[in-house]
């Protein structure tokens, strides 16, 4: 009979702490270790599916966070007028109306009888 890996479940489960972020890093050295150690075991734990899943999922929820700080901190500098590109441009073009707004406008200004 075969045993479930409880790094790879424990694994799994730091990843989807996905609230906790130190968590993630433990996910995928659970899961790294989980594989190492059930490929040494001969046939006689299980648990692979598990230990791939969180340690995807730990790089998953790392690469979000990097790209939520990244764009993050690009629209905080743009906001205080100091991003390398320089500040976010400013709109220089008149505003013309639609064409109902034009005809709206037009009925406005008709005297009522």
């Amino acid at each position: 009979m075969t045993k479930r890996s409880l790094l790879a479940v424990a694994s799994l489960t730091c990843a989807l702490l996905f609230f906790f972020p130190p968590a993630w890093a433990a996910a995928v050295v659970l899961g790294v270790v989980a594989l190492v150690e059930i490929a040494q075991a001969g046939g006689q734990l299980r648990g692979r599916g598990l230990a791939i899943t969180g340690i995807v999922l730990g790089c998953a929820w790392t690469v979000v966070l990097v790209i939520l700080v990244v764009t993050g901190l690009r629209n905080f500098q743009h906001t205080l007028g100091t991003a390398p590109l320089g500040p976010l441009p400013a709109i220089e073009e008149e505003f013309e109306p639609a064409e109902e707004d034009a005809a709206f406008e037009e009925d406005e200004e008709t005297p009522a009888e």
